[in-house]
């Protein structure tokens, strides 16, 4: 993560990189210092910005995320004005970021058994991510 003046207050909280597939490739992650930043682990003060939803907002685009259509995706292209608390993954978010990782099944004793709708919901949204992810490989996200 890198501190950097980006456009003042008001605008562009932040914004990051997307992996490009090289390898030695880095990603980065850099917020705007001139904005009012505050972390803590509960509600942030009025007219502040939680840089822990920021950062895990860019850490997804670190990791291959793109915007997400759902209000209530960490990967939303608009920061919430009311940060939910504590910050949560909804299924869009955990199902694009096992798509090209995989899940981590032998690491939890919890079993995922979808009903027959989310399964096929699962299935298009996999078809409609490998249509999008080959145009976007090398993207640049802005969250604003």
């Amino acid at each position: 993560m890198c501190p950097c003046s980006i456009d003042g207050p008001g605008g562009v909280l932040a914004h990051a990189s997307f992996p490009n597939g090289d390898e030695g490739y880095v990603t980065e992650v850099h917020v705007d210092r001139a904005e009012s930043w505050h972390i803590h682990i509960s509600r942030n003060p009025p007219r502040t910005h939680s840089l822990l939803y920021v950062i895990a907002h860019e850490i997804g685009h670190t990791l291959g995320l793109h915007h997400s259509e759902h209000k209530d995706s960490i990967v939303f292209a608009m920061a919430p004005s009311k940060t939910k608390f504590p910050i949560t993954l909804n299924f869009d978010d955990i199902f694009h970021i096992r798509y090209p990782y995989g899940a981590n099944y032998h690491g939890s004793t919890t079993k995922y058994h979808l009903p027959p709708p989310l399964q096929l919901l699962l299935q298009q949204q996999q078809q409609q991510h490998r249509k999008t992810s080959i145009m976007n490989r090398v993207s640049y996200e802005i969250l604003i």
